[in-house]
């Protein structure tokens, strides 16, 4: 059970902790977690700071206050969890302590630890610890200056490529679910959850404008996504549309998205040809590189690609992938084309595209499918739009082991071409999901 809470579990309370003074408190990577008892002091002490109204006392430790929303989790006896909790405000927070059963207990993580305004440091290890901290709190109006954070808005935020040039995050995107206080990270095609609590550290500034903000980001993951993403995160811009955050070895850009139309400009500066009406599997909308990549055949001729057969819409990257994955393991294909056949050239169109570089943004284009290159005809080439020259454009569906599925953008029809067509003939045009 402790296993699942610290590697799944991420913060107990997802609480926003605060001195009366409210100043941050950090919450730290937490060690295995107490229990605390249903109809214990502690417990009572809790219910009563939901529900009263304290005045300021002498104090070693601080005072915590919360800032909703937040998750709680409940376990039993055993210490084995039960259910998840979301704590929307202080009344909602009253009705769950009032329903614990008498053998249900709350689980919490420590130690909870930062440093005072006075910059005095402190650190709460136990339940011990927490109910004298809960005996100093005075119930305050905690104004949000959020901004264009986030919280602020149903948008997703895309994380933009680093001028350092360490991109291995680039395109990666934030979902929030900010009714819950729970969060989707999606990189590589993989979902991740997460929680993403802001924070504000006031008294740092005379002027409250010029609050500075954290966000205090836990994604579930128990490998390098957890070591390179789950620190408390200093706000240093909220500029219209980017969200950067800065921590003591590296700052991460986001770019907000919110509503494209066909024809738009997308965030890795592709043109948008299609949405699907909403984010689902880490995208939502496709967008075509502005211009052709270099001519290049489709590949191996004479070796057939099964994995490479799909058609639909949103198959485009695994197409892709199966194709560049069977060339990467032929060991010298570029250099030497015969291992295939004498008509093949060494050139690779879906190697091309997963290489293509724009807007600084290098990761995740493709080879369309079949069918998602027949969007881009109807959707660009048809209005006019995304200058597409060539008669033919590759896509990234095979046909057999000698063809594969082009589609013709002088009327739009389908075309099974040998895999080793005159490169002057067929076209190739990248696409990326976002």
């Amino acid at each position: 059970m402790k296993t699942l809470i610290n590697s799944g579990i991420l913060f107990l309370f997802m609480l926003c902790f605060f001195s009366c003074n409210e100043e941050l408190i950090d919450i730290a990577d937490p060690p295995p977690q107490e229990l605390i008892e249903v109809n214990s002091p502690l417990f009572t002490e809790l219910s009563e700071m939901v529900n009263t109204v304290r005045t300021d006392q002498e104090r070693e430790f601080p005072c915590l206050n919360f800032i909703y929303s937040f998750a709680i989790y409940i376990y039993d006896s055993e210490q084995d969890f039960q259910r998840l909790e979301i704590i929307r405000n202080r009344e909602n927070f009253s009705t769950v302590l009032q329903s614990l059963g008498e053998n249900e207990h709350l689980g919490i993580n420590y130690p909870i630890s930062g440093t005072l305004k006075d910059g005095t440091s402190f650190s709460i290890e136990n339940n011990t610890d927490l109910q004298l901290a809960l005996n100093n709190c005075t119930s305050e109006n905690i104004k949000e200056l959020l901004g264009n954070s986030p919280s602020s808005s149903p948008c997703i935020w895309i994380v933009q490529a680093s001028e350092d040039g360490d991109n291995t995050y680039e395109g990666a995107i934030f979902e929030l679910d900010l009714d819950r206080g729970l969060a989707h990270f999606y990189h590589n095609g993989i979902q991740y959850e997460a929680t993403w609590t802001i924070f504000f550290v006031s008294g740092e500034s005379e002027n409250p404008l010029e609050t500075k903000f954290r966000v205090n980001l836990h994604i579930n993951d128990d490998g390098q996504i957890a070591e390179d993403w789950n620190f408390d995160w200093i706000i240093s811009d909220t500029s219209e549309g980017v969200f950067e955050l800065t921590n003591e070895e590296n700052i991460i850009v986001l770019n907000k998205q919110c509503e494209y139309e066909i024809g738009d400009i997308g965030p890795a500066g592709g043109i948008v040809f299609y949405d699907k009406g909403e984010f689902t599997d880490g995208w939502r909308y496709l967008q075509a590189a502005p211009e052709d990549f270099s001519n290049a055949q489709w590949g191996c001729y004479g070796s057939a690609i099964t994995d490479a057969r799909l058609t639909d819409i949103g198959s485009g990257f695994d197409n892709t992938s199966a194709i560049a994955l069977f060339h990467n393991n032929l060991q010298g294909f570029d250099e030497n084309p015969e291992l295939c056949s004498q008509q093949n050239d060494g050139s690779v169109a879906a190697w091309i595209c997963l290489n293509f570089e724009n807007n600084g943004i290098r990761r995740g284009w493709f080879l369309p499918s079949s069918e998602e290159a027949m969007l881009m005809y109807e959707n660009l080439h048809l209005n006019g739009i995304g200058n597409f020259e060539k008669a033919l454009y590759w896509t990234s569906t095979e046909e057999d082991e000698w063809s594969a599925i082009s589609i013709n953008f002088s009327n739009g029809n389908p075309d099974v071409s040998d895999k080793t067509i005159s490169t002057e003939l067929t076209g190739v045009r990248g696409v990326r999901y976002f």
